[in-house]
């Protein structure tokens, strides 16, 4: 167990590194009021590095934090920095402005997030998995193509205009929509999403001669609406922290950016657990490309219209108490622009 004395100085070597990203010695700890005399703090610094917290920097004799000490700081001194009218008025004016579609708001926020951090950000769509199917309707446009349009209880979740297989008629659509209500209307997400899988190949089948084409188009129908909504900003600014340093390490990069199944895995690995948060730091994110970064997340919760989720990815030695304070700005002030527009829905009906 540490000092009070031992917590202040790991505390102090901690959030000063990450503003200044140099070694702090103990004249420096002396100056900023450790009380103390130098070969006090020096022994504690010592001791610090004993237990792993702390690592001596080989060009001076001041000491830097570890992984390890980044994450002690985070379990047990970290305070959030709540962010000033000024900064929250910025937040909020980032989000402003006319959007059509969810996904066009939750982009804009996690584009403002990385420019204010200068890290690489990630957001997830509303998981409306809790929500029920209202309406289900296809429309023919022509020969070729059809408008679909899937609401649920938290609003427009789908509406999209898709390509028909050839020799689908009017008809078709008719009976594959009157399926569709007789069947799935007033079920949850979760339900829609297994029936539509297992049950509804065979039930077409009871329909059509060539229930193929049908089950192809069902499948291009739904697709989208059970894809996973991920979408990522300022992936380069990883290459600000020197942590790519050949082409082929630059190539897994952009590949994984690339595969939003892989950001889905790294972001939804972790649970928040520390007051709506959660930070890991270095391999407790599982994979060696992140191997000296830091993963933020935080839930963004929309009252009866599903949850999404932000995070922030940098390096270890990121000011977390600042880090923390945006992202908690910027999830409340996203909750609150979509709760505006879901009340704007409710009203329109």
């Amino acid at each position: 167990m540490l000092s009070d004395r031992q917590l202040q100085i790991l505390g102090f070597i901690v959030q000063r590194y990450t503003v200044d990203h140099a070694p702090i010695g103990s004249k420096r700890l002396m100056e900023e009021g450790i009380n103390a005399s130098s070969a006090t703090i020096r022994n504690d610094m010592s001791f610090l590095e004993e237990l792993g917290l702390l690592q001596k920097n080989h060009t001076s004799s001041g000491r830097i934090p570890s992984l390890q000490g980044f994450r002690y700081y985070v379990d047990h001194l970290l305070e959030i920095d709540m962010l000033n009218n000024e900064q929250l008025q910025t937040i909020h004016n980032s989000l402003q402005g006319q959007f059509s579609e969810i996904s066009e708001l939750v982009q804009r926020s996690v584009r403002a997030l990385s420019d204010l951090t200068n890290y690489t950000t990630v957001a997830f769509g509303l998981d409306f998995e809790s929500q029920v199917l209202l309406d289900f309707r296809i429309m023919m446009l022509n020969v070729h193509q059809a408008l679909v349009v899937i609401i649920t209880d938290g609003g427009p979740v789908e509406s999209n205009v898709v390509t028909l297989p050839y020799d689908i008629f009017r008809e078709d659509l008719d009976i594959l929509t009157k399926v569709i209500h007789d069947r799935l209307l007033g079920k949850k997400m979760t339900s829609v999403y297994s029936k539509l899988r297992t049950e509804f190949p065979m039930i077409l089948q009871r329909y059509f001669a060539d229930p193929q084409r049908m089950i192809y188009l069902l499948e291009s129908l739904w697709k989208d609406v059970f894809a996973e909504d991920v979408y990522v900003s300022g992936c380069m600014n990883l290459l600000d922290y020197g942590f790519v340093h050949t082409p082929l390490e630059f190539k897994h990069l952009y590949s994984f950016f690339d595969d939003s199944k892989q950001v889905a895995h790294l972001v939804k690995e972790t649970q928040q657990d520390m007051d709506g948060f959660s930070i890991r730091i270095g391999e407790e994110l599982k994979n060696e490309l992140f191997a000296n970064m830091s993963l933020l997340t935080a839930n963004y919760d929309v009252a009866r219209h599903g949850s999404g989720i932000l995070a922030i990815l940098g390096p270890a030695n990121m000011r977390y108490s600042k880090m923390l304070g945006l992202l908690y700005a910027f999830k409340e002030e996203l909750a609150s622009r979509l709760a505006e527009y879901y009340r704007y829905l409710d009203s329109a009906q």
